[in-house]
């Protein structure tokens, strides 16, 4: 019967802030789950090279076991277990994800008897054929990062699900307007993008410096020789679909179906490098240049599983007791049935978060609760007594009450001295008798009152 009532000062913060929890513990358990399905599965998720495709099967089989969705059929389960594997591909999170706790990466498979062509490994980079092959793998992420794919038709790209990116993006070789179709080369003469940033950051083998040409000419024969050409050389062209758009001519986007999955958490044998300045994860190291954009950081060996074990995420992650959360809102836009309604399943058990404005002030009693979250510092000390008197109301329970202060003068002043609110003296209240506001309101009450009782 564990319950949590939240205050918040707004109809519209309570609002928010009930839907925005039970999305975020929903997004905790869906990556708890997709964990557990792959120590389930250890030996043959590794065995067998599972690629996003056949995750999402097992996850699929895990939510019938479990039977979290009761109420629905199985192409519904398999499409919501499309959306959970996905979002993790796509990296929307890209620190707290599964990905940025070193749980689980994504790399495409090599194309058959590919090896790289010489413009790869000839200067001012000099690649080693293993350099080469890593930088296409980093080149390629920087696609995915963008959600720059092609969803199965039973996933779509518009559901909320995916918010803020519940929309189709794609590639372009040079899109000069940025937009939902992104540019593979610098957009502009003289521009840059991620992808050029780290070809010139790459250092040379032989002391040669790259310039900007070089960068730029290197992107562009990847683009049109290995990614989109129409010879044998260009290997990688399954690996994206493409079709004519309207605006933007021949658009592309990734097909996840070429993705194998590395499974850190089940897999040792999976290397992780971590960077020294944006503490970002990644699995491709090029002599130790981070990818993120504009880094000056070092790429250094990393062991998620022992120097991340403190990480709240992960630990989130790989320990989360699944247990139901049931959340609802409780505010003066209710009418009083429904909130009567409300206020009797929190106090059931029923429902276990309550996000209320101050509706839940006065005579409210819920019996054992015992903790309450204040999304701010209350305006007065009656208002926080009121709001902290919900819990700890019976001798047989413990009240915890925690204040989150706001960016505001008024919630930094009792962040820095918080007894001035919680031992505050409560001010009697009086009404200021020559406010000629309230004696116009009272007289309209006396006249107004005497004339329905005429």
């Amino acid at each position: 019967k564990r319950r949590l009532l939240i205050f918040s000062d707004s109809r519209q913060d309570a609002a928010f802030f009930a839907t925005y929890l039970e999305n975020s513990y929903s997004q905790i358990l869906q990556r708890r789950l997709i964990v557990s399905t792959l120590e389930k599965y250890r030996e043959i998720a590794i065995r067998n090279k599972w690629r996003l495709q056949d995750l999402t099967g097992y996850i699929k089989r895990r939510l019938k076991e479990l039977q979290l969705y009761p109420k629905l059929g199985d192409q519904s389960l398999e499409n919501e277990a499309w959306k959970w594997v996905l979002y993790e591909f796509m990296a929307n999170d890209r620190a707290i994800g599964l990905e940025g706790q070193g749980l689980l990466g994504f790399t495409p498979v090599l194309p058959s008897g590919w090896s790289p062509p010489p413009a790869l490994c000839n200067p001012p980079w000099n690649l080693t054929e293993q350099e080469a092959v890593t930088l296409m793998m980093v080149l390629l992420d920087t696609v995915r990062h963008k959600g720059a794919i092609i969803y199965p038709d039973n996933v779509d790209p518009n559901d909320t699900f995916f918010t803020p990116r519940n929309r189709e993006y794609y590639f372009t070789k040079c899109a000069p307007v940025q937009g939902r179709v992104l540019s593979w080369l610098p957009a502009n003469d003289g521009g840059i993008n991620t992808r050029w940033d780290y070809l010139m950051r790459l250092p040379s083998k032989n002391g040669e410096p790259a310039t900007y040409k070089h960068a730029y000419e290197l992107l562009k024969g990847i683009w049109d020789v290995l990614l989109t050409g129409q010879d044998h050389r260009a290997a990688w062209k399954d690996y994206f679909y493409s079709f004519i758009d309207g605006r933007n001519g021949t658009v592309f986007g990734l097909r996840p179906e070429y993705w194998e999955l590395r499974p850190a958490i089940i897999d040792p044998d999976v290397k992780w490098y971590r960077c020294t300045k944006c503490k970002r994860l990644t699995l491709h190291n090029i002599r130790g240049v981070c990818p993120t954009f504009r880094c000056k950081g070092k790429l250094v060996a990393c062991e998620p599983a022992k120097d991340l074990s403190r990480n709240h995420y992960r630990k989130l992650y790989t320990n989360t007791l699944p247990l139901t959360m049931y959340t609802h809102e409780h505010t003066a836009q209710l009418t009083t049935d429904k909130a009567a309604e409300i206020q009797k399943l929190f106090s059931d058990g029923e429902i276990n978060i309550l996000s209320c404005s101050t509706t839940f002030e006065l005579g409210v009693d819920v019996g054992d609760l015992e903790t309450v979250f204040m999304r701010n510092v209350p305006p007065t000390a009656a208002n926080y007594i009121q709001r902290a008197g919900r819990a700890g109301r019976r001798t047989s329970s413990t009240a915890f009450v925690l204040t989150f202060a706001q960016r505001r003068s008024h919630d930094f002043t009792h962040f820095k001295d918080p007894l001035q609110i919680v031992k505050g003296e409560i001010k009697p209240p009086y009404i200021e008798i020559t406010n000629e506001i309230i004696i116009k309101r009272h007289m309209y009450a006396v006249a107004l009152a005497m004339f329905w009782k005429k």
